[in-house]
C-alpha cells in the first residue's frame, strides 16, 4: 500500500517530522490509526514515560492545541482513561534502545504531564507495520515550517 499525498483529503490528519539532516517523514495518522484500532488484538500496549519537558515544547512549537487539551482533560476525568498513544520505531537506536516516532497521541502526552502521570499507555508499531502508511509526495518542509503551520482543528473524538 502506498499514500500518495494527491490522494488525501485536505482534513486528514497526518504526522510529519523533519530530522536534524533535513530529511521529511509524514504518515497518514487517521490509516495507522483506523490499522490499529482492526488489530487491537494483536498489538501489545506498553507504558512510555511523560516527560513534562516535551509536553511543555509540544505546547510551546505548536504541536497540539490548548482547546483539545482540555476537551481531552474533560473527557479523562469522566472517563478515567484514554486510547493509547501510537508510536513508531524509526530503524534507528539510541544506547540500544529503538527511536520512536509519536504518530498519534500528542494531545494526550500533554494531559497525562498535566495530570502528572508518570507512564501512559502507548503502542509501539514496528516500520513493518506503519511504513505502508508513509505519505509520499509530500513538498519536504524545514524545522522551522512545520513549527510555523497553524493547528488543524478537527472534530475529534475521545
Amino acid at each position: 500500500m502506498t499514500v500518495r499525498f494527491e490522494d488525501l483529503k485536505n482534513h486528514d490528519p497526518m504526522f510529519s517530522f523533519v530530522g536534524d539532516d533535513g530529511e521529511n517523514i509524514h504518515v497518514a495518522t487517521k490509516l495507522v490509526y483506523e490499522w490499529v484500532q482492526r488489530n487491537k488484538p494483536n498489538l501489545e500496549i506498553v507504558l512510555t514515560p511523560i516527560d513534562p519537558n516535551r509536553a511543555a515544547s509540544y505546547i510551546r512549537t505548536n504541536v497540539v492545541s490548548a482547546t483539545r487539551c482540555r476537551q481531552m482533560l474533560a473527557h479523562i476525568r469522566k472517563n478515567g482513561r484514554l486510547q493509547p498513544m501510537i508510536y513508531a520505531e524509526s530503524g534507528t537506536h539510541t544506547h540500544g534502545l529503538p527511536d520512536l516516532y509519536h504518530i498519534d497521541g500528542h494531545h494526550r502526552f500533554v494531559v497525562y504531564a498535566f495530570l502528572r502521570r508518570p507512564f501512559g499507555e502507548s503502542y509501539i508499531l514496528e516500520q513493518h507495520q506503519w511504513r505502508p502508511f508513509q505519505i509520499t509526495g509530500v513538498p519536504d518542509l524545514t524545522k522551522q515550517q512545520l513549527e510555523d503551520m497553524p493547528i488543524k482543528l478537527r472534530d475529534y473524538g475521545p
